[in-house]
C-alpha cells in the first residue's frame, strides 16, 4: 500500500508544483497566498514513529506581487488523544508534546491539523501521526544506566542540574550525571532542581554518556529558587580542571559535575570560541555554546578579564579539553593574579606546546615567535639543528629527503631562563602541479599546486582551479580568513578521492595572491539547462571536467526527502540539482525562502551523488526569482509525462498492485488513460495477480490534454512469488574498512543448494525504518550450493583490488558505515540481520574502546548455525561475531561451522 501511495503522491507533487507556475499569474488571491504557504509547512519526518515532543510552525511566509512579505498565521489542532497534545509558550512557541504508551501497546494512530488562515480565508494540511510505545526498560541508577551496553533501553531518575534550550538536560542522582538528548524542546515543567524519571536508548555520543530519544516525567517539581548549584559547586584551578582523567569509565566521575573556576576569559580561534585559561600555566577549559546565545554573551563580556564563574562540565573534546556549561549570573570579576617571572615563562612554554607539536610535518615558512603579550620584556630566541633547512627565522627551504629538525627555544624574562624543545620533519620538495595532473596522482601522494579558490565552504574547505581542472581542499575545520574567492594560493598536501571527488587533505596553504573586494563568479559561469548539467557524463576519470564548474541555471525550488534538501527542478523533464548542505548560508536562505518559486541561480558543482545526481553550491547574492515559463498545452502533457517516467524504472520488479494515475483535478482536460499488454496479470487499472513464473508487461500511458497527446510506455517484470519458507541461509562477514573497502558474504547452511530467485539484501541506514531510493534492494540470482558463500561488494572502483578480486556480485547498496543495519530476506521472510532495525546507534556498534563495527571486519562465529531473525532486539556484535582487524579481507570467500 505504501508502494502504491507513494507513487500517486510523487505524481500530484509534480503535477501541484508545475500549477504554482500557471497560477502565479494571478495576483494576490488569499486562496493562492493559503495554498503556497500549505507548502511551507515542515513537519518532523519521524511522526511516523514518533518517539518524542517535537516543534511546530506557528506563521508560514510567503511572497505577494510585489515581492513583499506576506505572515500568514497557522493554529494546530490534534484529534483527541491522551498520547499527542499542543502545547504553547509564552512567546508563542508551538510545541507536540508526545506520552508514550507502555510496552507492549498498540501503536496510537492521531490525526495532526495545521489552519491557516488569511484575509478571513482558511484552508487545512493534515498528517497522519504515529505514537511509538515505550520499549521494555529496566530501572537503574545513573550509574548503572553508564555501564549498560549500546542502545540498551534504560529508566533512570534525578535531579534536573543544567538544561540546554532546545537540546536536552542532564540529569543527577547520588552515583553519577547523564545526558537527556531530547533533539527539540524540553516540556516546560522541565527546571533546574526538578527531579525526573527518563526512559530512553544509552548510548554514547562523543564519549558523553546519553539517553537518546528519551521520555520523561516530572517527579518532583523544582523548588522556587530552583538548583542549588552553588552548594554543589566545587572550587577548582583551570589547572585542576583540565587534569581531571579522560579515559574510558574514568570520565565518568568528571561528566556533570559543577565547579567553580578562576581563570582569564580568551577569544581564540576563527569562530572566536571562548576559553576559560589558567594565569599561571597556560592550561585552559572551553565554554561550551550549548549553553545559549545570552550565556555565551555575558562570557564574551569578560573577553581579558579574570572572572569567577559557575559552570557544569558537559564533554570532553577530541582536540584534548573539557567544555563546559557556564549558569547564567554567575560570572563576575575578581582580581587577577600576580604573576611572577617564572610564572610568566612557564605560561610560554605551555603556549609553545600548542602551537608547536612533537613530529608536526613542515611545508612551508614557520612562524617563530620572538616575543609574548604577558609582557614586552619576555625574549625567545631559536636555534635549528638545521638552519639550512628551517632558519632560526622560520624559513623553510625544502630538503632532497625527508628530515628531521630539532628547534630549540630559549625564553627570557629578567633573572628566569627556560628552554623548549620539539622536533619537526621537513618535508622533501614538492614540485607543483597543474590541478589536472595532481588528479591523477595515486593515493595518498604528496602533491602542490597552485591556483584560484572559487568557493569557500565555512569549516570544512574550499575548491582550487588552475584552468586545467578544480580540486577540493579539504581543510576539516576553520578554513584561513584570507583565503577568498578569487585570491591565489598554493596548497600542497595528499592527494586523496573520496566517493569521486578529487582532495588534498592535510594541507598547508599560502595566499599568493589576496582576493579582490568581489569575487567576479558571475563572469566565470557557463549558461545552461538543468537538463544540460544533468547529462553531463559521470564515469570516473570523465567527471573531472564538471566538478569545480560553475553554471548559472533557472528552475523550480524544492525541498525533498527526509531531510528537506533543497533541489532545483527542471519543471518540464523533472531532472534536478541537489543543492549541498554545507553550501554559502546565505544563498541556502534566499533558496528557502523562494520554495515554490522559479529561480535563477549561479552555484559550483561540488560532486556526483550515488544517487544519480549532481550536487551544487550556490552562491550568496546570486539568487533571484525570475518569470516562470507560459506551459503549452504540449509543455504540461511533456511534464505529465515525466513525472511518469520518474515514477517507473524499466523493468521494475511488480508483486503487487499499481496506481496508474488517471485524471486529475490540478488541470482540467488532462486525462491519462492505460493498456496493459497482460491484463489477466496487470489490469488496466493496475490490479495485480500473480504469475506462475515472471513475466514482462507493457504499459502504455496515453496523456491528453485539448489537441496536445503524448505515449509513455514502460515494460515492467510481473514476479513469480515463492510463498515457500526461505531456507538457513544467514551473513557470515562484514566488511568495513577504510574509505570504500565494504563488503557482505552470505553462507549457505541450508544442507541443500539454494536457488536465489527471490532472495534480497536490504541495507536500512541510520535507524532507518524505511528503503532509501539511494540504497534499493539488491536482488540476489543464481544458485548457491550448499556450504558454499556469496560476497557481495560495493561497486566503487575506489575500493582495494583485493577486496574486488573477492566479489560474486557488486552493489552500491553495499554502503555501510558501521552504524547501520542490513536484512537477509526471501521475499518478506526475515532470514537473518546484522544491526538493531530501527535504531540509530551513533557511529558504531559495540564498544568505543573497541573493537566496533567502525572500520572493522567481523566474522560469524563457527557456532552461530542460523540467522539472527529478530531484527530489533539489541544488537552486540561480540556475542556472535568475532573481530579481526581494518581491511582484513583473507577470509572472505568461505565459511565454517562447527
Amino acid at each position: 500500500m505504501f508502494f502504491k501511495n507513494l507513487k500517486k503522491f510523487s505524481f500530484i507533487a509534480m503535477i501541484a508544483l508545475i500549477a504554482v507556475l500557471l497560477v502565479g499569474c494571478v495576483k494576490d488571491k488569499p486562496e493562492d497566498l493559503l495554498a503556497e504557504a500549505k507548502t511551507k509547512i515542515l513537519v518532523d519526518a519521524s511522526i511516523t514513529n514518533l518517539k518524542s515532543n517535537i516543534n511546530l510552525q506557528n506563521k508560514a511566509i510567503v511572497k505577494d506581487s510585489k515581492g513583499e512579505d506576506i505572515e500568514i498565521d497557522i493554529v494546530w489542532t490534534v484529534t483527541e488523544s491522551e498520547f499527542f497534545a499542543i502545547e504553547v509558550d509564552e512567546e508563542g512557541k508551538v510545541m507536540g508534546k508526545v506520552t508514550r504508551p507502555v510496552a507492549g501497546s498498540e501503536q496510537p494512530e492521531v490525526t495532526l491539523t495545521a489552519t491557516l488562515t488569511y484575509m478571513k480565508k482558511t484552508t487545512d494540511r493534515k498528517w497522519t501521526v504515529y505514537i511509538a510505545p515505550l520499549p521494555e526498560s529496566e530501572d537503574f541508577t545513573i550509574r548503572d544506566a553508564i555501564d549498560q551496553p549500546v542502545d540498551t533501553i534504560v529508566t533512570v531518575e534525578g535531579i534536573v542540574t543544567y538544561i540546554m534550550a532546545g537540546k536536552g538536560f542532564f540529569l543527577k542522582d547520588e552515583t553519577a550525571s547523564i545526558y537527556v538528548f531530547t533533539d527539540g524542546a524540553v516540556d516546560a515543567g522541565v527546571k533546574t532542581g526538578a527531579k525526573v524519571k527518563a526512559t530512553g536508548k544509552k548510548i554514547i555520543y562523543y564519549n558523553l554518556y546519553e539517553i537518546k530519544e528519551p521520555t520523561y516525567e516530572v517527579v518532583t517539581a523544582a523548588p522556587v529558587g530552583g538548583y542549588d548549584y552553588e552548594s554543589e559547586a566545587i572550587e577548582i584551578s583551570v589547572k585542576e580542571a583540565d587534569a581531571k582523567a579522560f579515559s574510558g569509565a574514568s570520565s565518568i566521575a568528571n561528566y556533570g559535575v559543577v565547579y567553580k573556576i578562576t581563570g582569564v576569559v580568551e577569544e581564540r580561534g576563527d569562530y572566536n570560541d571562548l576559553y576559560l585559561v589558567g594565569a599561571k600555566d597556560g592550561k585552559f577549559i572551553q565554554f561550551y555554546y550549548g549553553a545559549g546565545d545570552e550565556v555565551m554573551a555575558e562570557i564574551r563580556g569578560f573577553v581579558g578579564k579574570t572572572i569567577e564563574v559557575t559552570a557544569l562540565v558537559n564533554d570532553y573534546h577530541s582536540d584534548g579539553y573539557w567544555r563546559i556549561l557556564a549558569y547564567a549570573g554567575t560570572a563576575k570579576e575578581v582580581e587577577s593574579e600576580e604573576l611572577t617571572d617564572q610564572d610568566k615563562v612557564d605560561r610560554v612554554l605551555v603556549e609553545l606546546g600548542n602551537v608547536y607539536k612533537e613530529n608536526q610535518v613542515i611545508l612551508g615558512n614557520l612562524e617563530l615567535v620572538s616575543g609574548n603579550s604577558l609582557d614586552e620584556d619576555i625574549e625567545i630566541t631559536w636555534e635549528s639543528s638545521a638552519d639550512t633547512i628551517i632558519g632560526i627565522d622560520g624559513i623553510f627551504t625544502a630538503p632532497t629527503v625527508d628530515t628531521n629538525v630539532t628547534l630549540t627555544a630559549t625564553i627570557k624574562l629578567g633573572e628566569v631562563e627556560e628552554t623548549f624543545e620539539v622536533t619537526v620533519i621537513a618535508k622533501m620538495e614538492v614540485d607543483i602541479s597543474t590541478v589536472l595532473a595532481a588528479i591523477g596522482k595515486a593515493e595518498e601522494e604528496l602533491v602542490a599546486i597552485e591556483g584560484h579558490v572559487t568557493y569557500v565552504m565555512s569549516g570544512k574547505g574550499f575548491f582550487v582551479s588552475d584552468g586545467t581542472a578544480s580540486i577540493y581542499v579539504y581543510v576539516n575545520g576553520a578554513v584561513s580568513a584570507n583565503i577568498k574567492p578569487g585570491a591565489k594560493v598554493q596548497v600542497i598536501g595528499n592527494k586523496k578521492t573520496n566517493y569521486d571527488l578529487a582532495q588534498i587533505i592535510t594541507p598547508v596553504s599560502s595566499v599568493l595572491t589576496e582576493a579582490p573586494a568581489e569575487y567576479d563568479y558571475a563572469s566565470k559561469a557557463v549558461e545552461a539547462t538543468i537538463d544540460e548539467i544533468d547529462a553531463k557524463v559521470f564515469a570516473g576519470a570523465e567527471s573531472i571536467a564538471n566538478y569545480g564548474v560553475i553554471y548559472k541555471f533557472t528552475g523550480l525550488v524544492e525541498l525533498k526527502g527526509d531531510y528537506n534538501d533543497v533541489v532545483i527542478t527542471d519543471v518540464v523533464s523533472g531532472k534536478s540539482l541537489y543543492t549541498y548542505y554545507t553550501a554559502d548560508s546565505g544563498a541556502m536562505a534566499e533558496l528557502k525562502a523562494l520554495v515554490g518559486k522559479n529561480v535563477e541561480v549561479t552555484a559550483l558543482v561540488y560532486d556526483h551523488h550515488s544517487g544519480g545526481y549532481w550536487r551544487v553550491l550556490p552562491y550568496g547574492g546570486s539568487v533571484s526569482e525570475v518569470a516562470g515559463a507560459e506551459l503549452t498545452d504540449l509543455d504540461k502533457v511533456a511534464a505529465a509525462k515525466a513525472a511518469l517516467e520518474a515514477m517507473f524504472v524499466v523493468d521494475q520488479e511488480v508483486k503487487t498492485d499499481l496506481v496508474l494515475p488517471v485524471a486529475n483535478e490540478l488541470y482540467d482536460g488532462l486525462t491519462i488513460s492505460w493498456l496493459s499488454s497482460n491484463v489477466a496479470i496487470i489490469a488496466n487499472d493496475g490490479t495485480f495477480a500473480a504469475p506462475s513464473e515472471n513475466t514482462a508487461v507493457t504499459l502504455t500511458a496515453t496523456i491528453t490534454l485539448n489537441e496536445a497527446t503524448e505515449t509513455f510506455s514502460v515494460s515492467v517484470l510481473a514476479k513469480f512469488i515463492d510463498l515457500t519458507p526461505g531456507a538457513n541461509l544467514f551473513f557470515s562477514e562484514y566488511v568495513e574498512g577504510t574509505g570504500n573497502n565494504k563488503a557482505m558474504e552470505i553462507y549457505n547452511n541450508s544442507g541443500a543448494d539454494v536457488n536465489l530467485e527471490g532472495y534480497f539484501v536490504e541495507l536500512y541506514a541510520n535507524g532507518a525504518v524505511t528503503l532509501s531510493t539511494y540504497n534499493p534492494p539488491i536482488a540476489l540470482t543464481g544458485i548457491l550450493k550448499n556450504g558454499e558463500t556469496l560476497v557481495i561488494v560495493t561497486n566503487n572502483d575506489k575500493a582495494d583490488q583485493e577486496l574486488k578480486d573477492k566479489a560474486d556480485l557488486f552493489s552500491g547498496s553495499i554502503n555501510h558505515n558501521g552504524d547501520d543495519v542490513y536484512l537477509l530476506k526471501k521475499n518478506d521472510e526475515i532470514l537473518d540481520s546484522f544491526g538493531q532495525f530501527g535504531v540509530d546507534p551513533g557511529d558504531f556498534y559495540g564498544s568505543a574502546e573497541g573493537p566496533n563495527t567502525k572500520d572493522m571486519t567481523w566474522v560469524r562465529k563457527s557456532s552461530v548455525t542460523t540467522g539472527d531473525r529478530i531484527h530489533d532486539d539489541v544488537f552486540d556484535p561480540s556475542v556472535e561475531w568475532v573481530a579481526t582487524s581494518t581491511n582484513d579481507y583473507t577470509g572472505l570467500g568461505s565459511h565454517t561451522i562447527d
